[in-house]
């Protein structure tokens, strides 16, 4: 039997609150029970008071601690990292000191923002499991050089996306590209639509910059996760960071050689075939069943797009179409759970 630590993330519009929200939808639909006799609710967003929600945060998990004692000699899933992660190392280690612990991982923080004594804290933090769910196998063969010892790794190779709304039938004729995700840091998007002068953007979610807004640009606006995808009308879904569009240059950009951006995981749901740099981890496995394009730079796509013929594109669709059927159904993090029994 798998038990697992449940929360419930209110923090705002965002990739992160549906990754982790439908991890916990999955694991209920799978007989998962929770180790925690009360929901752990992730406060603070933009209309509370984000200093005495995290105070809030850190005595509810406090509060919980008093629980662990009826848990013993069972698989224990965490969501890492926990996200009032003051307490998280003492909780791994008082879960892992009579169970067997499992951390879904959702983000490598030293990583994305490398940090030498940062990556040695989490590397201990990760030791302190019996097993790891990473997204791919770059990520697994990344923390296994780094020092991670865990004798279970697990790839999940896609992040599910619950999807149970409507579908848009209406996609772009012409070539069209939606962009969604936290504009603000996409420091790339006006490098992009100044090479591109005559490809159709659709950009969505926080941080619009105006000054983007053109005759080929498009702003969209910010969407709940769990409507966005009939939101999206674009023939292709971009996954891109750096801060160039000649590759995935900078931190930001080198993370995605081992990162599964939850994007990917948004544009398959919405049925629509993905253009990726050729170097990002999702490569293998957008290229593995035909659901897009890898590219090593993105600075003329209307050339690229342009050799895409309407047959080409018409297979592609319909392997998205074949994965999205899985990942809205829970079916990637399922069969980790199965081998995990």
């Amino acid at each position: 039997m798998l038990y697992y630590f449940s929360e419930h993330n209110e923090r705002g519009n965002h990739a992160g609150t549906k990754a982790r929200n439908d991890v916990e939808t999955i694991l209920q639909k799978n007989g998962a029970i929770p180790v925690n006799s009360n929901i752990f609710i992730l406060r603070s967003d933009e209309t509370e008071n984000h200093i005495y929600s995290n105070i809030q945060n850190r005595f509810d998990l406090i509060r919980l601690f008093g629980d662990l004692w009826r848990i013993k000699g069972k698989k224990v899933l965490i969501q890492y990292p926990m996200l009032a992660f003051d307490f998280q190392k003492t909780y791994f280690e008082k879960i892992a000191k009579h169970n067997e612990l499992v951390l879904l991982v959702h983000d490598l923080h030293s990583l994305r923002i490398p940090d030498a004594q940062k990556q040695k804290e989490e590397i201990e933090l990760l030791n302190i499991a019996s097993a790891i769910i990473v997204h791919n196998r770059f990520m697994e063969q990344k923390i296994r050089s780094m020092g991670v010892l865990v004798p279970k790794v697990y790839d999940l190779e896609l992040f599910d996306y619950l999807y149970d709304g409507k579908k848009n039938e209406n996609f772009d004729s012409k070539n069209s590209i939606a962009f969604a995700g936290n504009l603000s840091k996409s420091v790339f998007l006006s490098e992009l639509v100044e090479k591109n002068p005559t490809i159709e953007f659709q950009f969505y979610g926080v941080g619009w910059n105006s000054e983007y807004q053109g005759q080929n640009v498009h702003y969209c606006g910010n969407f709940k996760p769990e409507v966005i995808p009939e939101k999206l009308s674009a023939r292709y879904g971009l996954v891109w960071d750096g801060d160039s569009v000649m590759s995935g240059s900078g931190a930001l950009g080198e993370y995605t050689r081992i990162n599964n951006p939850h994007k990917l995981s948004l544009y398959l749901a919405a049925g629509i075939p993905v253009i990726v740099w050729r170097e990002a981890a999702v490569a293998e496995v957008v290229q593995k069943y035909g659901v897009g394009i890898a590219l090593e730079r993105i600075d003329h796509l209307e050339e690229v797009l342009a050799n895409i013929s309407e047959q080409n594109y018409s297979e592609m669709k319909q392997n998205t179409e074949k994965i999205r059927e899985k990942l809205i159904k829970g079916e990637y993090l399922e069969r980790i759970l199965k081998q995990l029994q």
